[in-house]
């Protein structure tokens, strides 16, 4: 569109230009003529337009308000922008009294007919995508702000969003008009109630003109027929069986509710359609218009599929939880039968209150460190497939801290009081348990509660991740149950107490140590389980600041954390294995057996847990913090397992003290040249030569009678004369390296 008269000339719409030019342009325009063509087909005042010879003229303002560019209509409607670059800026049209705003799509004679109709901040902007940054720009400055977007017709509202969405924020005109039609057919009033009570929209869904869903109900004409109802998705299970048709309604209560109703029954059976929406609190008000109302649902056309499972954790790339589905958007969504919806995002605020008062102050404290690291490993475990079950138990007497740290953990799901449970329950309890927390931490307190028949697979149970096979009433076996979850335990007893209450099962066997990793709970520093008060006068006062801070928790944590792992599986996934060999790398001790090893790779995806959630801001800690918490924990479990099996076995106890002093030991071929009071070794085969010092260390509080008995037991020991090379003979007490060689 060119421009030129005496007034003002626009030759090259295309030319950028200065604020100072385009403000010299607008001061020379006259006030726009109130009997102008286009004012009078549309029957909008003039408003703050002005004109220049036949074309009306708008000013265009940036988001700051300030003037950068201008809109020229000409009588037939045609518009364009000077410059080109400001045709996706706003033309305002202030409200005094205004406490909300609507951006307007369309023509300038929509923007126009919704300012005259409505006491509101009314920008007008051309383009769809410009629209939704400018209100996501503006609620962040005003977050109490109401924000609308007038939308051109319900097929350009079904772009916004993802796909079943309901578009609370987006208001279209009535099928086959645009808003400044509106206006002239029905004068302000009729814009105000479309604006007012809006059709009911949902993304990706294409409804047919039978009936009209509004705010108010569903009408049919000038009827209304009864209360807010819609198809919004097809639904099938994860077989690609049993197709349903996903319908919104609003009860009587003014609840929004989601159905699941079967596509056979929309096709065959009405009738039951229309009781089972009666059923769940849907008015009706004409029932012989019940039929428009169900064709209107059968034949309503939606864009998304939703695949309903019947466990929550991780599907792919979606996690499925309480609070719905986090992971990307797409017209395909796994979603948790019951909860049917994409997950809003985190809270900012919520999170940011958890940190400032659970986080802080559990940072520097190895046990809560450890706490957190059973919480976020059991959201992350399900990126690791083939990983067992973790497990965590810390031991010690009443008041030292012990559920403190468990509500820390639960604090990362929700009040902790929803997610602390019982140890008090059967192993077929526990399976119900553990499919409840599949990918997720399952929180248990007091061990002594649980039967030691129970106590005895406890730990296999849970951190194998497969319940029992069993059969129904008429000998077929149902599915068996599976799941992958972390768990943190606490009791004044060990795993190995309740264990030995059972008869015929004293001891606590190797592969229930890894599982279930024993950590005292005392961090020996005075405070219980604390080293670090921040502040507190004692441990009293900050275990219950750290209560009462995780009764006030929302559960946003764990959706900010799912939802930092869900943007990026694949990199998650990596930075979770290379952390965990980090760990190992950093703080496995040398020449450990399998066990440690084990136990310490298990530790390790705790510690890279709360590496991952650092690196997502979602714990406030320094990067380090989580492992250097977890390799605390690691070295007082290694302490604890040392002794119990030093007590249980000399041949146990001699085989830890071996692996750990192996380096200490001087090779056999420098025994001639050099002294060492512990003894040698010869490493082709192994063959350990322990002097009188050495053996003394070896044997401990075993005594030497009770240690010689066991190694000549197991043909592996003698004290005799032994000659190094080029050295003198002497007497060693000699063990030969099966021992350690995983031979004994």
């Amino acid at each position: 569109m060119t421009l030129t008269t005496d007034q003002v000339q626009i030759a090259d719409p295309t030319a950028t230009c200065s604020a100072q030019e385009i403000a010299a342009v607008w001061e020379r325009c006259d006030a726009a003529d109130p009997t102008h063509p286009y004012l009078l087909r549309h029957h909008v005042p003039r408003l703050t337009l002005r004109q220049v010879d036949d074309y009306l003229v708008a000013p265009l303002h940036d988001r700051h308000g300030g003037l950068s560019g201008l809109r020229l209509v000409d009588g037939q409607g045609e518009e364009d922008a000077w410059p080109k670059t400001a045709s996706v800026l706003p033309y305002i049209m202030e409200h005094a009294e205004a406490h909300s705003t609507i951006i307007v799509r369309g023509a300038l004679a929509d923007a126009m007919a919704i300012h005259v109709a409505c006491r509101m901040q009314v920008l007008h902007i051309p383009m769809a995508a410009d629209a939704s940054a400018l209100r996501e720009a503006m609620l962040a400055a005003h977050p109490r702000r109401t924000v609308l977007i007038a939308e051109t017709s319900m097929a350009a509202a079904a772009a916004y969003g993802h796909a079943g969405q309901r578009l609370h924020h987006i208001v279209v005109p009535p099928y086959g008009l645009s808003w400044s039609q509106l206006h002239v057919a029905g004068g302000v009033k009729a814009v105000r109630s479309w604006i007012e009570d809006p059709i009911a929209l949902f993304a990706g869904v294409t409804t047919p003109s039978t009936l009209m869903v509004r705010s108010s109900g569903t009408w049919l004409g000038a009827t209304r027929i009864g209360g807010p109802v819609a198809a919004t998705d097809l639904a099938h299970d994860e077989g690609q069986d049993r197709w349903r048709r996903v319908v919104y309604i609003q009860d009587r209560d003014g609840r929004d509710r989601v159905l699941l109703i079967p596509e056979q029954q929309m096709l065959l059976k009405p009738g039951q359609v229309l009781a089972r929406l009666i059923e769940a609190g849907l008015e009706i008000n004409d029932p012989g218009a019940a039929a428009y109302l169900v064709a209107h649902l059968a034949r309503t056309q939606v864009k998304q599929r939703l695949i309903v499972v019947q466990r929550g954790g991780w599907h792919g790339e979606h996690y499925l939880g309480g609070a719905g589905t986090i992971g990307p958007d797409g017209n395909t969504l796994p979603v948790l039968n019951g909860n049917l919806a994409l997950a809003p995002p985190a809270s900012s605020e919520a999170l940011a209150v958890w940190q400032q008062t659970i986080a802080v102050p559990a940072e520097g404290n190895s046990r809560l460190v450890a706490a957190l690291g059973v919480a976020f490993a059991g959201l992350a475990i399900g990126l690791l497939p083939g990983q067992i079950g973790i497990g965590l138990h810390l031991r010690g007497l009443s008041s030292v801290g012990k559920t403190t740290a468990l509500r820390v953990a639960a604090s990362v799901y929700g009040p902790s009081r929803d997610h602390v449970r019982s140890w008090r329950s059967t192993d077929s309890g526990l399976e119900t348990m553990a499919v409840q927390h599949h990918h997720r931490a399952l929180v248990l307190d007091e061990l002594a509660q649980i039967s030691a028949d129970a106590a005895a697979q406890a730990a296999y149970i849970l951190a194998n991740g497969a319940g029992r096979q069993r059969a129904n009433g008429a000998g077929r076996a149902l599915p068996q149950q599976s799941w992958q979850l972390t768990f943190l335990s606490s009791g004044e007893i060990a795993l190995e107490d309740k264990v030995a209450e059972r008869a015929g099962s004293p001891t606590v066997r190797e592969g229930q140590a890894v599982r279930l990793i024993e950590l005292p709970a005392d961090a020996g520093h005075g405070h219980g389980i604390f080293e670090n008060l921040h502040g507190c006068p004692d441990g009293a006062a900050l275990s219950d600041a750290l209560s009462r801070a995780a009764e006030m928790s929302t559960g946003d944590v764990a959706k900010a954390f799912a939802q930092a792992l869900a943007r990026d599986i694949v990199e998650a996934r990596s930075t979770l294995v290379n952390e965990r060999e980090r760990f190992i790398r950093d703080h496995l001790p040398a020449q450990t057996d399998g066990i440690v090893r084990r136990v310490y790779a298990n530790l390790g995806l705790l510690a890279a847990a709360c590496e991952v959630a650092t690196q997502a801001g979602v714990l406030p800690w320094r990067p380090g913090s989580g492992r250097d918490g977890i390799a605390v924990g690691a070295r007082a479990w290694l302490e604890v397992w040392r002794q119990r099996s030093q007590a249980q076995s000399p041949l146990a106890a001699a085989r830890v003290w071996l692996a750990d002093h192996r380096e200490k030991l001087t090779p056999w071929t420098l025994a001639a040249q050099e002294e060492n009071a512990l003894g040698y070794i010869r490493l082709k085969p192994a063959v350990f030569y322990l002097r009188a010092e050495g053996w003394r260390r070896l044997c401990g509080d075993l005594g030497s009678e009770k240690m010689q008995a066991a190694l000549t037991e197991a043909q592996i020991y003698r004290y005799a004369n032994a000659r190094p090379p080029g050295g003198k003979p002497g007497k060693y007490y000699t063990i030969y390296g099966a021992l350690i060689d995983g031979g004994v």
